[in-house]
């Protein structure tokens, strides 16, 4: 190592630091080398800290050496290849060098070539060599360029921070005035549940849990861990924004809750909520989801009568039919002579009476319905009501009146399909030639045929055209429960003007084509049960 170490020394320190590659044919002893011809990696000092032997050295024929140094990867690589054998596999040795260059070389360094032969005889030859450095030099330092640059960021970034704390207490206080908006509600229900209750009890609402849908939402089985039952949770299909927009659905759930009866379905409990994430909640200005709206209530093991009036399998007896009867009527009148103020059903059907266990019929859908004070019972009908059960007088287009005697129809049209199972038309006709017990259905077996008789007249009664014939709740509940005489229809049918006559002819043509009593009235069921085909 000629020139870089003296004799009394293997290693060196200071300026005379260096990075070498040894070409070596000679083994000495006392630097730890390798048997024979070989190249090493020296590090400031003679023995190597990478070697690999070769044979190339003493073959006496012209090689090329190369050194390179990669400073991404710090590898540092050293080869030897005979020259007139380019093919030929070369002899490598490397080394990984420290990141901090500077601990191993002072601040200026030389790139050369040194040799010695100690007390032996050889000669080696450098026939051409070349040298390639693409490290750029370094940059001029502007570190007092960098302080405008640093004191934007900074401003930048605090401004990025105060959108972001305005923007979240915005967020919050919003989620804080609907949620207190909730809580002012006087909500009187047994238990408001939570929208994760609800969603777990239902499956997240799963098409398997799915009893019905009608005109008020969809209707889904569910179970409730605690107390642990079955209940039929009702989706409200009408979706609200804001505290404010669900003010019609508290006046209504409050009525609901109030209006106790014992052949009125039982409410469980009621939800408002929605499945919000942290991207809804910090998202307030876009209003992206609506407020969902749910009512919980008791499942009723028998189902709903529309089931039972076209089952092809056993039929309910007429003293079962005839209780029910008496039943739905109680029930309507609770809901408009009892109630204050009185409550409009507006879809009464036959998948909206559910049985229980014993087969006693309770009302469903009642307090879904627009609340009608004395004064305000004009509403829109377009979407209330189910064909063939539907008031004709609501059947035209835009505002019309809708009162207690539409309901009285609809109650009406229920008789004759509990009794009949026939299109009113057909029935009236019967009724005409005094053989109004033709009409009854010959599934019923035994009958009481007073009974029979007067259910079938208070149906055609009920859903007399002209509304000012009809009876109200209280002449239906004296005929049913106190044997209150009936009135003969074809005189009060005869005293009907003749302008009357043509009007109501021009209404009944209309509403002959969208009643058939003895088709299945489910298509729109919205009821609370479990059915078991």
């Amino acid at each position: 190592m000629l020139g870089l170490l003296n004799r009394s020394s293997t290693y060196t320190y200071g300026a005379e630091r260096f990075v070498a590659v040894e070409f070596d044919t000679y083994c000495n002893g006392w630097a730890n080398d390798p048997y024979g011809d070989h190249i090493g990696i020296d590090i400031n000092s003679v023995q190597s800290l990478s070697v690999n032997t070769t044979s190339l050295l003493s073959l006496g024929r012209p090689m090329t050496a190369t050194v390179t140094f990669d400073n991404v990867t710090r590898m540092l690589v050293a080869s030897l290849q005979l020259h007139d054998d380019p093919s030929g596999h070369p002899v490598e040795v490397s080394k990984q060098l420290p990141a901090d260059l500077t601990s191993l070389l002072p601040p200026e360094v030389a790139v050369g070539f040194s040799g010695s032969t100690g007390d032996s005889t050889e000669l080696h030859q450098i026939l051409a060599w070349s040298f390639n450095s693409t490290l750029l030099a370094a940059a001029p330092h502007k570190g007092h360029d960098k302080k405008p640059a640093i004191i934007g960021g900074g401003v930048a970034l605090l401004v990025l921070l105060v959108i972001l704390m305005v923007w979240f207490i915005t967020a919050y206080w919003k989620w804080s005035r609907r949620r207190h908006a909730l809580e002012e509600q006087k909500i009187h229900a047994p238990r408001r549940f939570k929208y994760r209750e609800l969603a777990v009890a239902t499956d997240n609402f799963s098409e398997t849990r799915k009893l019905g849908q009608g005109a008020f939402g969809v209707v889904y089985k569910g179970l409730l861990k605690e107390p642990r039952s079955e209940v039929a949770v009702k989706k409200i299909l009408k979706e609200t924004h804001g505290p404010d927009g669900n003010k019609d659905f508290f006046a209504e759930l409050n009525t609901i809750i109030e209006a106790k009866h014992k052949n009125l379905i039982k409410i469980v409990g009621w939800c408002r909520g929605n499945n919000w994430t942290v991207v809804d909640f910090m998202c307030w200005c876009k209003q992206k989801k609506k407020d969902m709206l749910f009512l919980v209530y008791e499942l009723m093991p028998n189902g709903n009568l529309d089931y039972h009036l076209n089952s092809t399998g056993e039929v309910l007896p007429w003293p079962t039919r005839y209780q029910i009867v008496k039943d739905i009527a109680s029930a309507l009148f609770y809901l408009h002579e009892q109630c204050r103020p009185h409550i409009l059903h507006r879809d009464i059907k036959p998948s909206n009476i559910l049985l229980d266990k014993n087969f006693n019929a309770k009302l469903a859908d009642f307090g879904l319905s627009r609340i009608a004070d004395q004064d305000n019972s004009i509403v829109e009908t377009t979407a209330v009501g189910t064909e063939g059960y539907l008031d004709p007088q609501c059947r035209k287009p835009g505002m019309v009146t809708f009162n207690k005697d539409s309901d009285i129809y609809s109650f009406g049209i229920v008789l004759l399909d509990i009794a009949c199972r026939k299109r009113r038309e057909q029935v009236w006709q019967l009724y005409s030639k005094n053989s109004v017990l033709d009409a009854a259905d010959g599934k019923h077996g035994d009958i009481n045929k007073s009974e029979m008789e007067r259910v079938i007249v208070l149906g055609l009664w009920c859903s007399f055209l002209e509304t000012t014939k009809r009876p109200n709740i209280q002449k239906v509940v004296d005929v049913l429960e106190h044997g209150a005489a009936l009135p003969d229809l074809n005189l009060e049918i005869t005293a009907i003007d003749t302008e009357q006559n043509m009007e109501t002819t021009d209404i009944n043509m209309q509403h002959e084509t969208c009643i058939d009593s003895q088709a299945p009235c489910s298509a729109g069921s919205s009821s609370y049960c479990e059915q078991n085909a």
